[in-house]
């Protein structure tokens, strides 16, 4: 394997010494070699098409190189008196247990391969190919992938692969041998990588060292350089490289037309440490890896699209699989320019870029849609991404959000209704005296002022209309507001005749004009009632429904009302009706309280403030005891008469009665003093 100076029509190869193993390159036709068939065939003692059907290889006696044996079915006889069936022709390298020796300039054979050789006999009865290289044509028939590889690779492990470069040259081939290996890491999409450990005193020994040196070859215009390449063949990893310029030929850092440039000889032997073959085909003469050079030539320092693939195939930029998807699934992104459906995923080279964008809005219907949140990653909604070495996950995340309308009446623009909602997970507030709309995060709670408040006169807009949703689907609802007034009811309560209660009622309810009823209420609070008539629905004092029927009051004016309470009286006589006063009356209400009380002289006894219903009056007056019910409402119009006997009467006639009798016993006296 070798490179060729192609120089005053003589090619000189630069050898390349290699301990590759026998398999098939991906490059397998080599049927057009740039090479002059016909003085080859001049210079062969035997021409012969054939068939390999065996390959042995054995060191030699003193264990210092190993040579190969290859069996040949003679198929056709072009030149030379060869009669037996079969030819065995040796060449030097092969493979023997753990270690292999590839040799520049010798041919490669595989097995069951067809070919063209062109041979000599040596005087030790051996047949050899001539030329190397150029006397064996492969028949096999492929298209070139621009780039030859025999199987033998540096374990990604072991990079970057360290070197050295022998201290006997210049800072200038110093530096032109460095930009060798550079230009084979720079590379973006191989991870072939080197790193230069500076100079050293070593050579091209296997000693473990990966060094590059000048020293002599075979002299002037034979081969220009030369590359060993160790490697375990079991596991066909390489172990050390060593890289030799033929100090004997004529070198230049500057390209100069009559020298041979140490950048280009040198790009093309790195190639061989990674380990790439020379190219001989003439469709391959632009490539780095190409065989031929000539001095002056410069096109060698930079990788052709052959050599980039074969670079590329051998040590591949780790692939990550990047993934890009939305939550939820089967929304659109773009990557790169380019619109996909989620979940997309790409295999891309570790650090290369990409640009990834979430559209802003999807529709899923007429009032549904999905709004861009966020990306897992935390980028912007079209950010740059720098691909690692692992796969991942890329999430745009959206939110459903479903389109909201609220019609609002009864407000007036300088008092509008204040709407909160929530929109990309952020709270928002708007403001709407008619008519609101927007789009909403599904899930989130929408709601809007229940009352508004007018200003100095402290009146208030209320709804009793819902006033909060939970957006699960589209909304559109209508909000009624109506005016309210602040009312106190402390003075509100008056008895039967409207005079105000000594105490309020425990509670109240109210049924409003648009029908609706209130829950307890409480005398001592301020409520806001709505403008109209409003009914008094229930009033409850003293345990008992006070509240008079079709009771009204229209907020704007304030509120009054006369219950069912009375002032009733009960009148004690005795069997002539006359007035008993200081008579004790003991009166039970509808509400179980009992009122302790006594006639005045006049015989009255006043019930103040007696809840409507049934009543209950005991007169117990001198070992007598009269009772009396009745209905409160109907005593508060007509006082109750209760009669008993000892009245004031029945004592007027008993001290007339007594005066009599005195009169007549004190006459009946008299008289009888008399007659004596």
């Amino acid at each position: 394997m070798g490179i060729y100076l192609f120089s005053y029509a003589t090619f000189v190869p630069i050898y390349f010494i290699s301990t590759t193993s026998l398999v098939p390159s991906s490059r397998a036709a080599i049927s057009n070699v740039a090479m002059d068939s016909i003085d080859i065939e001049k210079k062969a003692s035997y021409v012969l098409v054939g068939k390999v059907e065996n390959i042995e290889s054995h060191w030699d006696e003193e264990r210092d190189s190993i040579y190969t044996y290859i069996k040949v079915y003679v198929e056709e006889r072009i030149k030379g008196p060869i009669q037996d069936k079969y030819v065995v022709i040796k060449h030097r390298g092969g493979e023997v247990g753990n270690i292999g020796l590839r040799v520049s300039g010798e041919p490669h054979f595989l097995l069951g391969e067809k070919i063209k050789v062109f041979l000599k006999l040596k005087e030790t009865g051996e047949f050899t190919v001539i030329d190397g290289w150029k006397g064996k044509i492969s028949l096999i028939s492929s298209a070139s992938s621009g780039f030859s590889y025999s199987g033998v690779h540096w374990d990604r492990n072991d990079l970057p692969v360290p070197y050295y470069i022998n201290e006997n040259c210049t800072t200038e081939e110093i530096e032109a041998v460095k930009a060798s290996f550079q230009t084979w890491e720079d590379d973006p999409e191989s991870s072939m990588d080197y790193v230069y450990m500076g100079t050293t005193t070593r050579g091209n020994e296997t000693d473990g060292y990966n060094v590059v040196s000048w020293q002599p070859i075979d002299g002037v215009g034979g081969a220009l350089a030369q590359t060993v390449c160790w490697y375990d063949s079991p596991t066909k990893l390489i172990t050390e490289f060593d890289i030799i310029f033929d100090e004997d030929e004529t070198w230049s850092t500057t390209g100069e037309p009559d020298k041979h440039d140490i950048q280009n000889v040198g790009t093309h032997e790195v190639g061989h440490t990674l380990l790439l073959e020379d190219l001989y085909d003439s469709a391959d003469s632009e490539q780095t890896m190409y065989g031929y050079s000539s001095r002056g030539e410069t096109k060698k320092r930079t990788l052709e699209a052959g050599d980039l693939a074969g670079i590329r195939y051998i040590y591949p930029t780790p692939k990550s699989v990047y993934t890009i998807t939305t939550s939820p699934v089967g929304l659109q992104i773009e990557v790169d320019g380019t619109n996909y459906t989620s979940p997309q995923s790409f295999e891309w080279a570790s650090n290369s870029t990409h640009t990834i964008n979430a559209p802003s809005t999807q529709s899923a219907d007429v009032n549904t849609r999905y709004a861009f949140f966020n990306w897992s990653d935390r980028g912007a909604q079209q950010h740059q991404i720098t691909v690692g070495n692992s796969s991942v996950t890329i999430t745009a995340n959206y939110l459903m959000q479903h389109f909201a309308t609220i019609e609002t009446h009864g407000l007036m623009l300088t008092f509008p209704a204040i709407v909160n909602f929530t929109q990309l997970g952020v709270s928002k507030t708007s403001s709407t005296s008619d008519s609101w709309s927007d789009w909403c995060d599904s899930g989130s709670v929408l709601t809007i002022d229940s009352y508004i408040s007018v200003g100095e006169a402290e009146a208030r807009w209320f709804t009793y209309d819902i006033t909060f949703w939970t957006i699960n689907s589209a909304l559109t609802t209508t909000v009624n507001y109506v005016l309210h007034w602040p009312i106190s009811f402390g003075t509100a309560f008056k008895d039967f005749k409207g005079l105000e209660l000594s105490e309020n009622p425990s509670s109240f309810t109210l049924q409003f004009p648009n029908g609706t009823v209130s829950g307890q209420l409480n005398p001592s609070n301020v409520y806001y009632i709505q403008s109209g008539t409003t009914r008094w629905k229930s009033i409850i004092w003293q345990g008992v429904e006070v509240a008079p029927p079709d009771a009204y009051f229209d907020a704007a004016n304030g509120p009054s009302v006369n219950c069912l309470i009375y002032d009733f009286a009960v009148k004690v006589t005795d069997f002539l009706g006359i007035p008993v006063g200081r008579v004790p009356v003991s009166v039970k209400l509808s509400n179980g309280r009992t009122v302790n009380t006594q006639t005045e002289v006049d015989g009255v006894a006043v019930i103040h403030m007696a809840p409507q219903g049934r009543f209950t009056a005991v007169v117990s007056y001198l070992m007598e005891t009269a009772t009396v019910s009745g209905d409160v409402a109907e005593a508060a119009l007509t006082s109750v008469t209760v009669k008993i006997t000892f009245g004031l009467s029945i004592l007027i006639l008993l001290s007339v009665s007594c005066v009599l009798a005195i009169i007549l016993a004190t006459f009946l006296v008299l008289r009888r003093a008399k007659s004596m």
